[in-house]
């Protein structure tokens, strides 16, 4: 199982390209990407996620692409 520590990508405010595909991630900091306002584009498949919280991308405005393909999410 792998995840990302809660609290890593909150100083990345200027972030606007994040891929974390290819990575078996069981788990994501979903609270962490209200920090990452200027997020464009996030790349999150080939992982092995269960959940993806229905207001996970609410607050970033700027975000154009999401793919989450080739997971194995359950609830949303």
């Amino acid at each position: 199982m792998v995840a990302i520590e809660a609290g890593s990508l909150a100083p990345l405010i200027r972030l606007r390209n994040l891929d974390i595909s290819h990575n078996r991630l069981v788990d994501f900091p979903w609270e962490d990407l209200r920090n990452l306002r200027a997020l464009q584009m996030l790349k999150m498949n080939h992982n092995e996620l269960v959940t993806l919280p229905k207001d996970a991308f609410a607050s970033l405005k700027y975000l154009n692409t999401t793919t989450t393909t080739s997971n194995t999410t359950t609830t949303l």
